[in-house]
């Protein structure tokens, strides 16, 4: 690769102005500087094409990446890897790659560590840069969503937050246009006004009662309780809860309103729903298994409506 691609001084890369296929950053670079990645400002005013770039090697000489480093640097970029050598990634270094679909640190690195594509600071536990392909882990390594961490994270469809994690910082899923179905548990008590800005096909799915949904509503974003698919099987397959009323499952009150309408007013005679209780039917509307259709193998007619 030409020298001329990069502006470096004092072991420290300034700003890459080339446009390769794979960037491989020179051996006697230590630190990354603040925005060295960014966008030519030359190249938009003159609508040119976004950075081709697909593979960025960084060497294990690269002590720091600083803020904003990467960011909104190639559409096309497929992966994240981080050395050993790296201690200290500043916020948004990787934001808006929506391309990423693979965040790898290698093994020997002590301060940060790679599981399910996340990127995890480990001594706070925080998750610092995600993909269209992450899987939050749920061992207990993940207490916090930084800034930005899924910002502008197109491909991204839906995610599950697990039980731990108790905070989601500003602009974590900013701009992830895609982003249909978000998953929070009750353990998250702080979630920032922007953490979901621009989202505008989100639902969120959550505990009644929990912050989340209190977020959801004063920000009016869809919002669903999450206890009908996580609890359900729990409590049907279960005698102690068979005296439970059906509101116990917190389903939509369309769908209580509809099973009381078929005597259906314990969880009991959910569970031994009989033909005679089927004939009070006279037809299944559109969204009538939509709350559990996660769970469901199949539908079975004993006879025609």
């Amino acid at each position: 690769m030409a020298s001329k691609d990069f502006i470096i001084e004092n072991g420290i890369l300034l700003h890459y102005k080339g446009d390769l296929s794979v960037v491989t950053i020179p051996n006697d670079v230590i630190h990354i500087d603040d925005w060295a990645f960014r966008r030519s400002p030359h190249r938009i005013q003159k609508n040119q094409q976004p950075a081709k770039t697909k593979c960025v090697i960084i060497p294990d000489t690269v002590v720091s990446i600083g803020e904003h480093a990467f960011m909104n640097f190639s559409d096309k970029l497929e992966s994240i890897n981080i050395p050993k050598s790296v201690e200290k990634i500043g916020t948004l270094a990787f934001a808006a790659l929506p391309g990423v679909g693979s965040i790898c640190v290698d093994a020997d690195n002590l301060f940060y560590c790679s599981t399910g594509n996340c990127l995890i600071e480990k001594a706070t536990k925080t998750l610092i840069v995600g993909c269209k392909n992450s899987s939050i882990p749920t061992d207990g390594s993940v207490t916090a969503i930084h800034r930005g961490a899924f910002a502008a994270c197109f491909y991204l469809e839906k995610l599950t937050i697990p039980e731990g994690v108790t905070s989601i910082g500003e602009l974590a899923f900013s701009n992830c246009k895609n982003l249909k179905e978000i998953r929070i548990p009750s353990t998250v008590t702080y979630i920032a006004e922007s953490a979901f800005s621009r989202c505008e096909k989100l639902t969120v799915y959550a505990p009644s009662g929990s912050f989340a949904e209190q977020y959801a509503k004063s920000n009016k974003i869809p919002f669903s309780t999450q206890e009908i698919l996580e609890n359900t099987n729990q409590i049907l397959n279960n005698n102690e809860y068979f005296h439970l009323s059906v509101e116990a499952l917190n389903l939509s009150p369309k769908t209580t309103n509809s099973l009381l309408r078929c005597g259906i007013d314990t969880v009991e005679r959910l569970v031994s729903f009989k033909e005679s209780q089927i004939k009070k039917m006279r037809g299944i509307g559109e969204t009538a298994f939509k709350e559990i259709k996660d769970k469901l193998d199949s539908v079975g007619l004993f006879f025609s409506l």
